[in-house]
């Protein structure tokens, strides 16, 4: 699988969730040497894999004592709400008491609190406490809210993050 998410792996167009809560679940899984055109783990988020399309919204949603656990080399980018956000509005959004767990050797990621990577999109009024564990030769880049941005619009955030090696 290329995305993976307890609620959808993949989310499209003018389409939405709202409401949802994803509590106590585990997502587990191993990668090795995934690269875009692979069959392989691209995209893990506690809600949605791949949040993509300027009309997506994502509202009021919870991820609370969760874990998301990845095994493997080269993977790409893991986000307790979403894997990555191509476009779409976020509102609303908690993250409480979840952890993110990368193993392996030379692993390579965007790990992020409530998106792994923001491409394009907004987020607003949203709150992350979270944990990251990576070991310390991992080639990996971690943020409260989100490891990366390339465009986009953070409005309204707590977070609360510990990192361990």
């Amino acid at each position: 699988f290329r995305q993976a998410g307890a609620i959808a792996g993949y989310m499209n167009n003018s389409s939405g969730i709202e409401g949802c809560t994803v509590e106590g679940c585990t997502i587990t899984g191993k990668a090795q040497n995934v690269k875009i055109e692979s069959e392989g783990i691209e995209f893990v988020g506690g809600i949605i894999g791949l949040f993509q399309a300027g009309g997506a919204k994502l509202t009021d949603c919870t991820v609370k004592d969760t874990t998301i656990t990845l095994n493997g080399k080269d993977m790409k980018t893991i986000g307790l709400v979403a894997g990555r956000m191509n476009a779409g509005t976020a509102r609303n959004l908690d993250v409480i008491n979840s952890t993110i767990t990368l193993t392996g050797d030379n692993a390579s990621s965007n790990i992020g609190g409530l998106i792994g990577t923001m491409q394009v999109g907004m987020i607003y009024n949203s709150y992350s406490k979270i944990n990251v564990v990576a070991k310390e030769n991992s080639k990996t880049t971690a943020g409260g809210i989100t490891a990366a941005i390339t465009a986009g619009l953070l409005a309204s955030f707590f977070f609360k993050a510990k990192d361990k090696s």
